[in-house]
C-alpha cells in the first residue's frame, strides 16, 4: 500500500529544512503542506529533468522560452544566464515576475 499524502509530505519535509512546501496530486485530489508564509514572488523559471537532458523554461512577454541543457550541464546557471545578459532580448526583464 502506498503512503497517504500526509505521510508522503511529512517525509519530504523531513529531508531538509530548506524545503518550503510540498504538494501531492493523486487521484484528482491536491494536498499541500507548507512551512511558514509562502510568497512565491512570481515565476522566474522551471527546470524539468528528462532522461537525456534538462529543459529550462522561462516566461517571456507573450509566451515562453525553452532551452535544452546537456545532462552534464548546469541548468540553474543557464537559467540565470538567460535571465541576465539576455534581458534586453526578453523584453527588458528576465521573466514576467523578475526580481
Amino acid at each position: 500500500m502506498s503512503p497517504g499524502p500526509k505521510d508522503l509530505m511529512d517525509a519530504v519535509l523531513a529531508l531538509s529544512p530548506d524545503i518550503r512546501y510540498v504538494t501531492v496530486a493523486r487521484e484528482g485530489e491536491l494536498t499541500m503542506r507548507e512551512r511558514g508564509r509562502i510568497d512565491c514572488g512570481g515565476l522566474e523559471y522551471v527546470v524539468i529533468r528528462y532522461g537525456n537532458f534538462y529543459q529550462v523554461v522561462r516566461p517571456i512577454p507573450g509566451g515562453r522560452l525553452s532551452v535544452a541543457v546537456e545532462p552534464h550541464g548546469d541548468p540553474l546557471a543557464v537559467a540565470a544566464a538567460v535571465g541576465g545578459p539576455l534581458q534586453g532580448l526578453l523584453g527588458g526583464r528576465g521573466s514576467e515576475g523578475g526580481r
